[in-house]
């Protein structure tokens, strides 16, 4: 009979692999997707995108309008008025693709992105890459995100307004500002 020493054992055991114990990002990531789709889902559901599509159309078609008044005769305004109005099935399915196809990938994409970024820092520091480590640990705060379009859609319903803001860009005073400044400060959103 065999006897196995301890050692043999030890070393067996460590050059298994532990599934338990390594780490996973695939059931943070499914739930934070879900999430984001029910909330988004949500907004559709209750119209709230549906009426901000509509309206915006509308805002183009009045501008179109207030340009040709007095240039062109009236049949020729009112076909300009409705071909603006003609592309809000275009334009709801690109909201439809940004909130239930780009949205989602997008939450992988920065987990992934944010792992790949921090186990290259990890391998040029002479540190362990642990690159499962860092993808399961940015698909958990993905989270955040998830949180920031939540809190969104609870302000939507709130107030019962399409244009909530919870960006930096709120600090601003009424009056009209750069486009580079208003885009840079609503990057920097809290709830995000």
């Amino acid at each position: 009979m065999e006897s196995i020493s301890v050692e043999e054992t030890t070393d067996v055991q460590a050059s298994q692999p532990r599934s338990e114990e390594s780490p996973r990002f695939v059931p943070s990531l499914a739930l934070w997707t879900v999430l984001t789709v029910v909330t988004l889902g949500g907004l559709w559901v209750a119209g709230f995108r549906t009426r901000g599509l509509l309206e915006a159309v509308d805002r183009g078609a009045a501008r179109v309008e207030s340009f040709r008044v007095g240039e062109l005769n009236d049949d020729v305004i009112r076909k300009t008025i409705q071909t603006q109005r003609d592309t809000l099935p275009f334009w709801t399915v690109l909201a439809l693709l940004g909130d239930f196809l780009v949205e989602p990938a997008a939450l992988a994409a920065r987990a992934l992105a944010a792992a790949t970024a921090f186990a290259a820092i990890a391998a040029l520091r002479g540190r362990p890459i642990e690159y499962e480590r860092a993808l399961a640990g940015c698909s958990a705060a993905q989270g955040f995100w998830v949180l920031g379009i939540f809190i969104r859609a609870v302000l939507m319903v709130a107030l019962r307004r399409d244009d909530t803001e919870t960006s930096a860009a709120l600090f601003l005073a009424p009056g009209v500002y750069p486009a580079y400044l208003y885009l840079a400060l609503r990057q920097l959103d809290v709830s995000r």
